[in-house]
């Protein structure tokens, strides 16, 4: 059976508590410019998801910070070297020991181009794997969003519905996401992406090479067609195989699509 590789995230079905929902907070409820933030920031959400399994780049860019030109970054950089109060004062931080702490712009900016090249990776994946669904729901549910001058802050659950086109079964992702916002030029953009996802957590505060990555992704998955090609097909086929994972401690592993 042809194998799909699946890197360092895990497909979550029962063992997400539904009680992690159960304070989420109505949209309804909150102010309008509230919601203007949960809108960017759960649009910015569906995008990047898109984006990673149907391996369609969208523009991840739009709506975020790096949008504003060059010679506007000191102005912005001025302005949001008083997120590290805002944060501190929230009652809910997640994700606390990060970069991002430190208010400059480069750190901002440094976490951006992790969650692009995250999603970068896992759709070559899936790019590779020649992967379809029958079906392909993202849902978000907002647990609650904070928001104080020109800065926002959305707690969001994402979950993905699907199923492969070749599976039986379906599947399902949950990940949590912490969304950072700063209003500017009237505008919410994304200013930081923290989550649950192990890719976040392993490389959040390291030097993530994307195209080192990619590289040895595309060997891996050459050299695995390559035996496929060459070694008779036996009843262990479904067995795992380990790919080595560029710049990581971390293995990514070859594991049958449907099981």
């Amino acid at each position: 059976m042809k194998k799909r590789v699946i890197g360092l995230t895990l497909v979550v079905c029962l063992l997400f508590s539904t009680t992690a929902f159960a304070s989420s907070t109505s949209i309804s409820q909150m102010s309008p410019d509230m919601n203007a933030a949960i809108e960017v920031a759960t649009s910015y959400l569906e995008d990047a998801a898109y984006s990673q399994y149907f391996y369609d780049a969208q523009d991840l860019v739009a709506h975020t910070i790096e949008v504003i030109p060059e010679n506007e970054k000191a102005v912005l950089s001025q302005s949001i070297a008083e997120y590290p109060s805002f944060r501190s004062a929230q009652a809910v931080v997640p994700y606390e020991d990060t970069s991002i702490n430190t208010g400059t712009l480069q750190a901002f900016e440094e976490n951006l181009e992790l969650h692009r090249d995250s999603v970068a990776y896992y759709g070559h994946l899936n790019e590779l794997e020649n992967t379809t669904y029958k079906y392909f729901t993202p849902s978000y549910d907002v647990v609650d969003g904070n928001i104080d001058g020109d800065f926002a802050t959305v707690n969001v659950y994402e979950t993905i519905d699907f199923q492969y086109s070749d599976c039986d079964e379906p599947s399902m992702m949950v990940t949590h996401y912490y969304i950072s916002l700063v209003k500017y030029d009237g505008e919410w953009l994304v200013m930081s992406v923290e989550s649950d996802d192990l890719f976040y957590q392993t490389y959040r505060d390291s030097d993530f090479k994307l195209s080192e990555a990619i590289e040895g992704i595309d060997a891996a998955f050459e050299e695995n067609e390559q035996l496929a090609l060459s070694e008779p097909a036996t009843s262990d086929d479904n067995v795992g195989q380990l790919v080595p994972a560029a710049n990581s401690s971390t293995d990514r592993k070859y594991i049958p699509k449907c099981c």
